[in-house]
């Protein structure tokens, strides 16, 4: 059995909108100072109480845990609504099925806030969630691909994902790893890890798994 881990944000779906509506609000509803988009966009990928700590590493902890769970809220009961699917996503996520592969999404985002994308979105063409309450670390710890391959008992996989956090998760697990311009992270950036490909979106997966 084969598996392909896929990263959700901004791999899957667009939504940076989304989460950056709700992280600047969180921020303010707990009175900290603002910081740019710019700032926050560039931990797109992380953890949310990792990303908050870098933001504002004075904060504890259980704060970091409180903010986070603020997000989450605004995340799935107002700003979902900015998300949308990749264009194509959910058929390029068929056509891995077609080929063989089992498919993971691999998030480091909560279950609650995965399942509302994946409605909101319409993309079904996948076989398990795996968030980010179900692993001990999430991305770049490869505690997230090494699940989905125990789960589906793989020797094989891939990891296909929008920032560097997702290809050292995969060089961790010692699977390929396929890199997407769909984020906030450049070529040149993404490049500094040596993923083994890196396309423009996740519909040229198909030029590499013909």
């Amino acid at each position: 059995m084969k598996t392909a881990c896929i990263d959700l944000d901004n791999t899957l779906a667009n939504t940076s909108k989304m989460h950056l509506i709700a992280f600047k609000q969180a921020f303010k509803n707990y009175n900290l100072k603002p910081v740019s988009d710019k700032q926050i966009l560039s931990l797109f990928g992380l953890v949310s109480e990792d990303m908050i700590k870098n933001l504002y590493p004075k904060v504890s902890r259980g704060l970091a845990e409180k903010i986070t769970k603020e997000h989450n809220l605004i995340a799935t009961t107002n700003t979902y609504k900015y998300a949308t699917q990749i264009k194509g996503a959910d058929n390029a996520l068929k056509y891995l099925r077609k080929k063989g592969y089992k498919i993971a999404i691999v998030s480091n985002s909560s279950m609650k806030e995965v399942k509302t994308v994946l409605k909101q979105t319409k993309i079904k063409n996948y076989d398990i969630i795996i968030a980010k309450e179900q692993v001990k670390h999430g991305k770049p710890a490869a505690d997230g691909i090494n699940l989905a391959k125990r789960i589906f008992n793989s020797k094989e996989a891939i990891i296909i994902g929008d920032t560097t956090y997702d290809i050292l998760a995969g060089k961790k697990a010692k699977v390929k790893t396929i890199a997407v311009l769909t984020g906030d992270d450049s070529r040149k950036k993404l490049m500094l890890y040596n993923p083994d490909y890196i396309i423009k979106d996740i519909n040229q997966i198909k030029a590499i798994f013909k």
